[in-house]
């Protein structure tokens, strides 16, 4: 078979990912819904009894952010995806497998995280429309398998 710029070869034993611990600080858990509740009562505050230009500047506000996160959307354009892998450093990953994606794999060293996702540098790469038919004919052919499609299973 023909390597193409979507086919890794790995030689050897393949480098699992490590788990990095992500996500929000701990302490910040216990403290979000006292965040929301103050927020939640201070506008219910700034409705009744505050002044009604604090009120109109608020809603002000809100339609400038909105506007101002739609233009920046569309006049900045999105960062290209980090090809950096995490073991060696060189710019070298790519989608680990040709048929869906999900894994990514270093074409310099042997890494590969079967679980980290390729979407940003497959679209890179060319069309996605035969990966994303693929991955629904797989799912539609693993439920039809079961005795049961997508549909009767809801």
């Amino acid at each position: 078979m023909e390597d193409s710029l979507r086919t890794i070869r790995l030689d050897g034993n393949r480098t699992p990912a490590s788990k990095t611990a992500g996500g929000p600080p701990r302490w910040l858990g216990p403290l979000l819904p006292l965040v929301f509740l103050s927020a939640a009562l201070a506008g219910v505050w700034i409705v009744m009894r505050g002044p009604a230009g604090l009120f109109g500047g608020l809603i002000a506000v809100a339609i400038v952010l909105g506007f101002g996160w739609i233009l920046a959307s569309a006049l900045l354009p999105a960062a290209p995806a980090d090809r950096r892998c995490p073991d060696c450093g060189k710019e070298a990953l790519a989608p680990a497998f040709d048929d869906t994606t999900r894994g990514v794999a270093c074409r310099s060293c042997d890494y590969l995280d079967e679980t980290a996702s390729a979407w940003m540098i497959a679209e890179e790469d060319g069309p996605l429309e035969s990966v994303v038919l693929r991955e629904r004919a797989a799912r539609r052919a693993g439920t039809e398998r079961n005795g049961r499609t997508e549909d009767e299973s809801r």
